[in-house]
């Protein structure tokens, strides 16, 4: 079943929770409207570059964690049998270094305060020292059919959650070092293929947002960022 341009925005503005929008379905769409014959998710995107009052993300409230955001048992250690790519890829890189995007720190940091609150984690976090930089990055792993889209979508959602204050208090950072976003994705998956769409790549543009890409090799080990 597919869905006209005007029955995509339509859902786009039925959406009232910014901080929610990452997560609807409508994000992952991967075909055309019927009418236009364009991408969904570029028709989500010059709309929300159009409206950029209603879709303002730092109208998104910070999570007042109490507990601190480095939990302080990340080791880098993983099973590995274990299915969540993501999670291994994330601590595979912990403690490398990167052109660009500096050391890895640490990853699968907590945004949630209490069980009940809705929120998610930042994959990874890293600090280029030369550009005094700290990267919030939303990684997808080497088979991810998520589309770019939603990357965007994610990591601006978790960069206005943060309380960035107490996050560099927290990993015993200067308070002068900029907090920036970044995504980190795998050459050949589904948001690498969406690197040439205009309206994501100008929403990214838009959103002053660190793209990097990474390639693997056969043994699961990362060949370059």
């Amino acid at each position: 079943m597919g869905y006209k341009k005007k029955e995509i925005i339509n859902k786009l503005s039925s959406i009232n929770k910014l901080e929610d929008l990452y997560i609807e379905k409508m994000i992952n769409y991967t075909g055309k409207t019927n009418d236009t014959k364009e991408k969904y998710t570029e028709v989500i995107a010059k709309e929300i570059l159009d409206n950029l009052d209603k879709f303002n993300f730092k109208n998104i409230n910070v999570i007042n964690r109490n507990k601190g955001y480095n939990v302080g048992t990340h080791n880098g250690k993983y099973n590995e049998e274990s299915p969540r790519r993501e999670e291994i890829i994330a601590m595979k890189l912990f403690n490398t270094t990167h052109n660009g995007l500096g050391k890895f720190i640490d990853y699968q940091i907590p945004l949630k305060d209490k069980k009940n609150t809705k929120a998610g984690k930042i994959d990874l976090i890293s600090y280029n020292e030369e550009e005094n930089i700290l990267y919030l990055i939303e990684l997808k792993n080497d088979s991810s059919k998520e589309t770019l889209l939603r990357c965007v979508l994610e990591i601006m959602t978790y960069i206005n959650q943060v309380d960035k204050k107490k996050l560099l208090l927290d990993y015993n950072m200067e308070s002068t070092i900029k907090i920036k976003p970044a995504i980190l994705i795998f050459k050949g998956t589904r948001p690498h293929k969406d690197i040439s769409d205009e309206y994501v790549t100008k929403l990214i543009q838009k959103f002053d947002i660190a793209l990097y890409i990474a390639d693997i090799d056969e043994n699961f080990n990362i060949k370059s960022v």
